[in-house]
């Protein structure tokens, strides 16, 4: 990977952060309690539950998507001749993935391990017959 590779890589990586970022944090409503919950709208009630799971899920998902972001850039700064290489075999990761997925830590072969829709570790029902 050349120097303006990983330049174009850390900008990337930055604008990413920004987006995620600026996409702002989903209100998450408190839940409902006391007798003044005891009048709401019976029917109210659970789409205001799924409301309150959907956003903190979102916000889950944000944070983690910011966490990687900083921890590729923290590897970008700590070892710049290194980035972009497999962390679990080593071997380069293609320019392509890390330009789709400028957080990639893991190869092709490798992340395919590691996703349990394409084979990875994930137990099934059968493994735990006896």
């Amino acid at each position: 990977m050349t120097p303006d590779d990983r330049s174009r890589l850390r900008a990337l990586l930055e604008e990413t952060r920004r987006a995620v970022v600026g996409e702002g944090t989903s209100a998450v409503g408190a839940a409902g309690t006391g007798p003044v919950a005891s009048d709401a709208d019976e029917d109210q009630a659970p789409h205001d539950e799924m409301d309150r799971a959907i956003s903190s899920s979102r916000n889950r998902l944000r944070a983690d998507r910011i966490r990687r972001i900083d921890a590729a850039l923290a590897r970008l700064a700590a070892d710049p001749e290194r980035f972009g290489e497999c962390e679990r075999c080593g071997e380069d990761i293609p320019l392509r993935r890390l330009e789709a997925v400028p957080d990639a830590r893991l190869c092709v072969e490798c992340q395919a391990g590691e996703d349990p829709a394409r084979g990875g570790s994930r137990r099934r029902v059968t493994d735990y017959r006896d």
